[in-house]
């Protein structure tokens, strides 16, 4: 069953933890956007990075809304490696500005047939 980490842990470095069968953890960074673009955290890379390196699973779930539609990505930090390894105890980026337009092809059309729209007058 999903858990929203964020909600208690504000530096955890991710959003959602998940599982899959066999107790595999997954971690999922969520990022929505109008504009096109996400800011990725030195720290989200950091535990992007140290979750690949034990084995885990990390994702950064991309969303971008066009004229009402929602498409999704999923990206891997193997997708994002041109951001560098971090330097831990020098001076490092600490936000860095990821373009949806670069990851074009990997977005797919979610449909949310159950969700309603209000509209307020």
């Amino acid at each position: 069953q999903p858990f929203q980490k964020s909600l208690w842990n504000s530096r955890a470095g991710y959003d959602i933890e998940s599982y899959y069968p066999k107790e595999v953890k997954k971690h999922i960074e969520v990022k929505a956007s109008r504009k096109g673009e996400a800011n990725i955290s030195i720290n989200e890379w950091i535990v992007a990075l140290d979750t690949a390196s034990r084995f885990e699973l990390y994702e950064f779930h991309f969303w971008k809304k066009e004229k009402e539609i929602w498409k999704l990505a999923i990206i891997y930090p193997d997708d994002l490696m041109f951001l560098g390894k971090p330097k831990r105890n020098n001076h490092h980026w600490t936000n860095f500005v990821v373009k949806f337009e670069s990851f074009s092809d990997r977005f797919i059309e979610i449909n949310f047939p159950h969700l309603v729209t209000l509209n307020h007058e």
